[in-house]
């Protein structure tokens, strides 16, 4: 038997985005936020003596946007208090980053690494895609690399992005001014 080193929360199942791949209904019509106490009795297991493995990574948004759960930071506080050796990471589409939610992540080092998903090349191929502003996800994405620049460079940051071809190819001028 393979040990347990994993633990993927699926802290929301909503979304701010509409993606053309993601089923839209994510498995239900209901839309949920996992509940904070089971997050914690979880945690409280995972992070006892006799607890057999040791937990190396706990991912926060499995199928659906984790920022929208309203205990969303003080989750991330209290596994960086119970498991301090745990690393945490999330994968965004960054529609919902605000500035004070970003500065909070970055200055607490609640993070070790976080994946933004930018699928799309100009407003209108990710409006296509996405159903979300560019512009504004641009904003909270060029914020958080200052911050992370600033105060938390450690920190493991990707970008992924899934290429539809809609016209000429602006992306890699938009990413070359987040980047500096």
């Amino acid at each position: 038997m393979k040990p347990l080193r994993n633990i993927n929360f699926s802290l929301s199942n909503r979304c701010n985005a509409k993606c053309v791949w993601c089923p839209t209904t994510r498995g239900t019509k209901l839309q949920f936020d996992m509940d904070k106490d089971l997050v914690f009795k979880i945690v409280d297991e995972v992070s006892h003596p006799d607890f057999p493995y040791e937990i190396k990574n706990m991912h926060m948004s499995e199928n659906g946007e984790a920022l929208y759960h309203k205990d969303f930071i003080e989750i991330l506080r209290y596994i960086k208090e119970k498991l301090p050796n745990t690393e945490v990471d999330m994968l965004s589409n960054f529609g919902l980053m605000s500035k004070k939610i970003a500065e909070i992540l970055v200055h607490e080092k609640l993070f070790r690494s976080i994946q933004v998903n930018v699928d799309g090349h100009d407003e209108d191929s990710y409006r296509a895609v996405k159903g979300i502003p560019f512009k504004s996800v641009m904003k909270n994405l060029k914020h958080f690399l200052e911050l992370r620049r600033d105060y938390y460079p450690e920190m493991h940051f990707g970008i992924l992005q899934v290429f539809l071809y809609f016209g000429p190819l602006q992306i890699q001028n938009e990413s070359a001014n987040i980047l500096h």
